[in-house]
């Protein structure tokens, strides 16, 4: 397992690099923790800028990612979990469960939980940022019982989400929450992808479906509807609403501003006067 390639844990997708040399002499310089193998066939685990040795080659036997990725596509806990018991249960008999093994295990099964979760077209890096997926995953690697909550808490994680992503609704209902929440700040597409766990090619396309517009044309609306209302209800001026709204710029919010609604905003603002 892990023969002349890394497994990257660094807050992102953990990736396999099989180009990259992986000598004892000139170990990988990343700042993230991940295992690496030198060419004597030794495990050594870099955590920040230091290495601590694992043990020899054959360290520990693959776990079965095809019968784990079956199980998580399934979103089987019972049988994720009753496969994870089983497979250190054998390597307590074996004489082989240690920390390193442990951990071993922790990168593996967060590989394939974010596979899992990439096919499905979910962020899977902004998905466990939580307190408490931090502080689970800190500990998974104490013991098997601190593996088994870890690994529970991430599956669960992982089915509530992928449940949400094929609810296109729910998607999208999340989606304009978070607009009409934050469209006063300076946000982009990327960032409303990111906020509701999925891939902004996803969302794009889920949210256009649904709604039959894109998601800046939400943006613009919502942006747009405030300052309609700030043109009614307040004596700011032009220039302060349109930054209050969003915008970036005066000339630009008059020029949107204009094309939505069909007339300027002092032309809106004296019409709505006149109207009260």
């Amino acid at each position: 397992m892990h023969k002349k390639f890394l497994v990257l844990l660094t807050g992102s997708i953990a990736l396999s690099i099989s180009a990259v040399p992986v000598l004892a002499s000139d170990p990988p310089t990343d700042d993230g923790q991940y295992i690496w193998q030198d060419e004597n066939g030794d495990y050594w685990y870099r955590n920040g800028s230091e290495d601590e040795y694992i043990g020899e080659g054959n360290y520990a036997p693959d776990p079965d990612s095809g019968e784990l990725m079956q199980y998580l596509e399934q979103q089987d806990r019972s049988g994720i979990l009753r496969y994870l018991r089983d497979y250190m249960g054998k390597l307590s008999k074996e004489g082989r469960m240690d920390r390193s093994a442990l951990r071993l295990l922790h990168q593996d099964f967060l590989q394939l939980v974010y596979s899992y979760l990439q096919r499905h077209e979910i962020q899977a890096h902004t998905l466990y940022q939580d307190p408490v997926s931090q502080q689970l995953q800190q500990l998974a690697d104490s013991s098997s019982f601190d593996m088994i909550k870890w690994a529970s808490y991430v599956a669960d994680t992982a089915f509530k989400c992928v449940s949400e992503v094929r609810q296109t609704g729910t998607v999208v209902s999340h989606t304009e929450a978070y607009i009409r929440e934050h469209f006063r700040e300076d946000i982009s597409r990327d960032d409303v992808a990111a906020a509701v766990y999925v891939t902004s090619s996803y969302l794009s396309r889920v949210f256009r479906t649904e709604t039959g517009m894109k998601i800046t044309d939400f943006l613009t609306r919502c942006r747009i509807e405030e300052a309609k209302r700030l043109l009614r209800t307040t004596d700011q001026s032009v220039s302060d609403i349109a930054v209050e709204s969003g915008f970036e710029s005066f000339s630009y919010f008059s020029t949107v501003f204009k094309k939505v609604v069909g007339m300027t905003p002092v032309q809106y603002r004296n019409r709505e006067s006149e109207r009260r």
